[in-house]
């Protein structure tokens, strides 16, 4: 039996923002354990949202007028080219090899293709990349989200 500890219905965005960079960083381990190519689909899926929620978490530390509700579901959803956009604008430093993976990872994440298999083709990054710019962009995310706004 699992027994989850209770947490606030209401989150601050700082609050919000390190939980999400936790997350994002638990995705991404899980990721790196599972097999390229015999797990294909779950294991992109799991580098993609560990992107999503450390833009998420950027983007939450650095704009704390944007409500929640807003930025999670209306206007961003799981838009990986709109979040690294704002995450940029938020003080994410601009990295080509960067926005390469998180384009790449755009073309399937946003419509669940890696989690219900949308798409009869699938393609990700090269692994090795995928892994390099995903701990770059958890390291820049932490040292965003640990700055004071």
């Amino acid at each position: 039996m699992t027994i989850m500890k209770a947490v606030p219905k209401s989150f601050s965005n700082a609050e919000l923002a390190k939980h999400f960079l936790r997350d994002a960083k638990v995705f991404f381990q899980s990721a790196t354990k599972l097999e390229p190519y015999v797990d294909f689909a779950p294991k992109h899926f799991l580098y993609s949202h560990s992107i999503e929620l450390a833009l998420k978490a950027i983007i939450l530390s650095r704009k704390p007028q944007v409500r929640q509700k807003q930025l999670l579901q209306i206007d961003l959803g799981h838009d990986l080219k709109k979040a690294l956009k704002l995450a940029t604008e938020c003080g994410l430093p601009s990295k080509v090899e960067l926005k390469t993976v998180v384009l790449k990872y755009a073309e399937y994440h946003g419509d669940a293709s890696y989690r219900y298999h949308n798409s009869s083709l699938m393609f990700a990054p090269p692994e090795e990349t995928s892994n390099e710019m995903i701990r770059w962009l958890l390291d820049a995310a932490a040292e965003i989200v640990a700055m004071k706004a």
